[in-house]
């Protein structure tokens, strides 16, 4: 699995998606330079600088042998398109396969509402509440206008106005709950204290 990685540095613990703890088989990560969470928060437009660092960082991880490409931030959904039709165009012609792609977890949010009961709720948390809100409204713009750049060639998706790929989600819909903040909870003795577990050697500091 390939992960495209914004321009941030952290601590990851296990379950995160760049832990190597995490998964039970092979995890490439490539970075694209420059886009940091600023800018993958804003969804800003990227110049020709920034939009050839992307297509390196997803040249980068099918070179290296990745079958799939995820995001590790959620915000990368604004390049969903983008970068899903550049890796099977370039995957196809150098390699001869196919390499999905899927840049946040928010493009799943419309086939989970499928699954869930009547009067249910999909949660989703986020590190900016009103970042993920401008999405609803800027994101259609955002895959147009990178069609237009591409000359309609690559891009296999449906006018924006229209459906925007299959990914617009509309967080006003009641089946969503944003955000959705981890409960509160009260210290006590006997609950003790969360430590997070080392990186290096998956055991809890002393």
């Amino acid at each position: 699995m390939g992960v495209l990685r914004i321009d941030y540095e952290y601590q990851t613990n296990l379950g995160d998606i760049l832990d190597p703890r995490s998964f039970d088989f092979r995890i490439i990560s490539a970075t694209a330079e420059g886009l940091t969470f600023a800018k993958a928060k804003a969804g800003d437009k990227l110049d020709a600088t920034g939009k050839e660092l992307l297509e390196r960082a997803v040249r980068q991880l099918i070179d290296n042998g990745a079958d799939f490409i995820v995001g590790d931030c959620g915000f990368l959904v604004y390049w969903q398109v983008m970068v899903r039709d550049y890796a099977q165009d370039y995957a196809q012609k150098k390699y001869g396969r196919k390499c999905p792609v899927m840049m946040s977890s928010l493009v799943l949010a419309l086939p989970l509402l499928a699954t869930i009961p009547s009067g249910g709720q999909i949660g989703i948390l986020t590190a900016s509440e009103k970042s993920l809100q401008a999405v609803q409204k800027k994101l259609p713009i955002v895959i147009e206008d990178q069609q237009k750049e591409d000359g309609g060639q690559r891009s296999r998706s449906v006018p924006a106005a229209e459906d925007p790929s299959g990914i617009m989600i509309n967080f006003s819909d009641p089946r969503f709950k944003v955000p959705c903040p981890f409960p509160r909870q009260r210290a006590s003795p006997e609950a003790g204290t969360f430590t997070p577990l080392s990186h290096r050697t998956g055991r809890r500091p002393r």
